[in-house]
């Protein structure tokens, strides 16, 4: 399973919010080889792939690798910053594909 969460309210989502996450998406679909579920709330958008495959009575362990990205609101504005901000998502997103 993967999981990009990022926290910013309805009423902070602009059109350039708005066009950086269909990039997430897409940079988790291009990682994952498995269906995407898309969930979004007041206060939250996430994307997830994949799902769990496991029988009743298995022992399961989930391991999960933290990574916190911040871009201010005002920074939507200005390109270079949502081009790095966007990078680091991606490169992360691969780097967490190849564990």
């Amino acid at each position: 399973m993967f999981s990009v969460k990022i926290f910013n309210s309805k009423d902070n989502r602009t059109s350039g919010f708005t066009k950086a996450i269909a990039k997430v998406v897409r940079f988790v679909k291009d990682n994952s080889k498995e269906e995407m579920k898309i969930l979004s709330d007041s206060t939250s958008f996430e994307v997830v792939s994949g799902g769990s495959s496991y029988n009743e009575g298995d022992i399961v362990t989930e391991l999960l690798i933290k990574k916190t990205i911040v871009l201010s609101k005002n920074d939507f504005e200005d390109e270079s910053k949502v081009i790095s901000y966007l990078q680091k998502i991606d490169n992360f997103c691969k780097k967490a594909n190849s564990i």
